[in-house]
């Protein structure tokens, strides 16, 4: 198969997902924080809700290692460019660099944040520790996003193949 035609397929794939990622951290976010403040029990569908984040988010970086790997932003432009060159250059700096570095933070920290609920915590703990991490995710994510207003690294919000 060619890998052109993967990779195409792999950054659609990418577009949609992360809108199931928003969703869910953004649900998450919301029920940890009223659990937390109205002192609730950590559900199991609270579990499970955050495991389909996590494993969504871990699916996103295999998706996102295979883009930076075998496109045109990552690892090529550094081999063809240069290092140098690659951070002088905005664009090339934030595919090559900082949205994948910034990305991976943000998926370690709702790694934490699905982790809590493996402590032996208060429910009460456990919703706002996973509410501090969902939220610094969050943030990161929301940073390093393409948003379309954003001159060079523009993406659209809905992605066409």
């Amino acid at each position: 198969m060619n890998v052109s035609y993967l990779y195409t397929w792999s950054v659609y794939l990418h577009n949609i997902l992360r809108w199931v990622i928003v969703i869910l951290l953004v649900i998450g976010i919301v029920r940890h924080l009223t659990a937390w403040l109205g002192k609730k029990y950590y559900t199991g569908a609270d579990v499970k809700r955050d495991t389909y984040l996590m494993g969504s988010a871990h699916f996103m970086l295999l998706l996102g290692i295979f883009q930076w790997a075998f496109g045109p932003w990552g690892l090529k432009n550094i081999q063809n460019s240069g290092m140098g060159a690659v951070m002088k250059d905005a664009v090339s700096r934030f595919w090559a660099v900082e949205h994948f570095t910034t990305m991976l933070i943000a998926i370690v920290l709702i790694t934490l944040g699905k982790g809590v609920a493996k402590k032996g915590i208060t429910d009460v703990a456990k919703h706002k520790k996973a509410f501090i991490f969902f939220a610094l995710a969050a943030v990161f994510i929301i940073v390093a996003m393409p948003w379309p207003w954003r001159d060079g690294i523009a993406r659209a919000l809905y992605p066409s193949i």
